[in-house]
This record gives C-alpha cells, structure tokens and sequence, in this order.
C-alpha cells in the first residue's frame, strides 16, 4: 500500500461518523484553544518536560488540508532542529493512532525534519488509548502522557499562572481547589483574569465550577464574563467570523433578487444572522470546552435560540456545574 492510499484509508476511518464527528470538533475547538494559549503564552512545566528540556525555538501555525477538517493543536520548533507535536485531550479517542499517523506522515512531509508526537489528556475518566498503529506496511508510535503525572504540589507552587491553574487538573483524588484559587488572587490583575477564565472553563472537566465560586467569593472575587477581556476578545473573534459568513450569504442572496433593494437587504439580514451566529457559535464553544462534547437534546436546544436566551446562558456558562445548570432542564422525548 502506498504512502497517500494508507493516508486515505486512515482518514476515511477517523471521518465515518461525521455528524458526531462535527459538534466533537466544536468540542475541541475552545478547549483546545484555552490549553494551546496557556502553553504558548506561559511555557508551563509539563511542556518543558514534553520538550526534554530542549528550549522551544518557534511556535508553528500548522492546518492540514481541509479533507482531513484537522488543525494540529501545537507544534514547535526546538533547538537542536526537532519538530514536536502535542496533542491535548479531554477525552478518550479510540482515533488516535489513526490520527496520529496521518499528522506524522503530513508533517514529515511539509518540514522533513525528526518528527515526536505526544498527547497529553487532560480528561476526568482513566486514561484508556492506544499509543502506536501497526498494520502491514507501516507501524507508527507516540508519547501518551495523563496530566496527573504532574507533580501537582510543584505546579501550584510555581510562579508561572498556567502551571497554578494546570495544578487543579494534576491532583488526584479531591482536588484542593482552595489553594489553587488562594495561589491566583496574589497574582497582578493582568495575569489573574486570563488565569481565573482559563481555570473556571477547565475546571468543568473535573466538575468543579460551584467550587470554584464557592472559593472566589471566599476571597472577595468574581468573574464577570461581560467585562473579562479574554472572553470579550474571544466572543469579537466569533462574531467577525460570524459577520464575514453572513456577508457571503447576504451578498449571495441579493444577486438572486436581481435588485439593488434586494442585495441592500440580504446584506442587512445576513449582517444580522452573522452576529447571532457568531454569539451563539461562541456559546457552544465554551459549553463544549466546559462540559464536553455536547449531547443531542444540548444540541436541539442551541439550534435557533432568542438572544435574551443566549445572553442568559452566557452569564450561567462559567458557574454552573452540569449542562442542565446552564441550559435548563433536558426535554424528555414523548
């Protein structure tokens, strides 16, 4: 089997349930997000150890080609010429090895140089994935590394904000979420809001948001998600998106009217939907980073909300423990 047949076959197995597929990848995204900036911005500990201590030379923004519908979450350049690629995971993917194979074959071919893989998970289940794909003609191995290995005690130790808030996911059994939030208050007002965000979105992997605002108000603190500037700047980078595809739509729309009254409105209209879209896309990010891939009736209920509701559910998102928390209660099929 050749190199670009066996690339297809792996792909055509990751991608055989492409609607669930979809709103996982939506899952992903903010989650995926949230970790990729903690790392990218503060070089936490668990990166140093991924790295063997190598220091990082550049941050590469790498896509695959859109058939595969993957970004690799971060890849880097060391110094001594070596790519690394890490993965994160909040959740068991019976994909992986498929996906990796994919990742190393793409990358090989785009830098040519000494290719590692880790995946580091992050999730509140046993970690439970493969770490290597042989089939016939090509066997494929990587690093699988569970947060919890983490020296925990360090990391809330440590002075940098992302290893403070990764703490909370590397402690085994009850996590003391008290110290951790304790440990961010002394930090400057510019590195806590970004830290306690990242912490109250994390924190729903281990269902702890209503701990953490139980210890926030302890310490006379809130997170206002209208005013936090890392929420704000992510729900503009939505609403651009949104605007940019309800733009198309409009302009699509008016063509097919034939008038300039009719491109005038499907302009206004598809600004409008845009907007929504982009709220509401936003809303489903941060749900899914918070509480996972989303299940059907979450899905049902998020399809054409009012935006009383969807600012409603927006002020829920950081302090509600469950879906239902945020949603209201499911609807039980009759």
């Amino acid at each position: 089997m050749s190199l670009s047949s066996l690339i297809v076959a792996c792909a055509r197995r990751v991608v055989l349930r492409q609607n669930e597929d979809m709103w996982k990848k939506e899952a992903d995204s903010r989650f995926d997000a949230v970790v990729k900036t903690m790392f990218m911005d503060d070089t936490p500990t668990p990166l140093a150890r991924m790295t063997n201590g190598i220091p990082v030379k550049e941050f590469l923004n790498v896509e695959l080609p859109d058939v595969f519908e993957r970004r690799a979450d971060l890849v880097m350049l060391l110094e001594d010429g070596t790519i690394l690629h890490i993965e994160f995971q909040s959740s068991n993917d019976k994909t992986m090895a498929h996906r990796i194979v994919i990742m190393d074959a793409l990358l090989d071919l785009r830098y040519g140089k000494p290719l590692r893989h880790v995946v580091l998970y992050m999730g509140q289940p046993p970690m439970n994935m493969p770490d290597m794909l042989k089939t016939l003609c090509t066997e494929c191995h990587y690093e699988l590394r569970d947060i919890r290995e983490e020296d925990a005690g360090a990391l809330l130790k440590s002075n940098v904000p992302a290893d403070v808030v990764l703490s909370l996911l590397a402690q085994s059994g009850t996590p003391d979420v008290g110290a951790v939030v304790r440990r961010l208050a002394r930090l400057p007002r510019s590195q806590r809001d970004k830290a306690l965000i990242q912490l109250a979105l994390l924190a729903g992997l281990r269902k702890l948001s209503g701990r953490i605002q139980l210890e926030l108000r302890k310490v006379g603190m809130v997170i206002d998600i209208s005013k936090n500037v890392i929420v704000q700047q992510w729900r503009k980078d939505a609403i651009a998106e949104g605007l940019a595809e309800g733009r198309a739509k409009g302009r699509e729309e008016g063509r097919e009217e034939g008038r300039e009254e009719g491109r005038e409105e499907g302009r206004a209209e598809g600004r409008e939907e845009g907007r929504a879209e982009g709220e509401l896309k936003l809303i489903r990010e941060l749900l899914a980073a918070k509480f996972g891939p989303l299940p059907s009736w979450a899905r049902e209920k998020l399809k054409s909300p009012k935006p009383a509701q969807v600012e409603r559910w927006a002020r829920k998102i950081l302090t509600a423990d469950t879906l239902e928390g945020v949603l209201g209660k499911r609807q039980v099929a009759r």
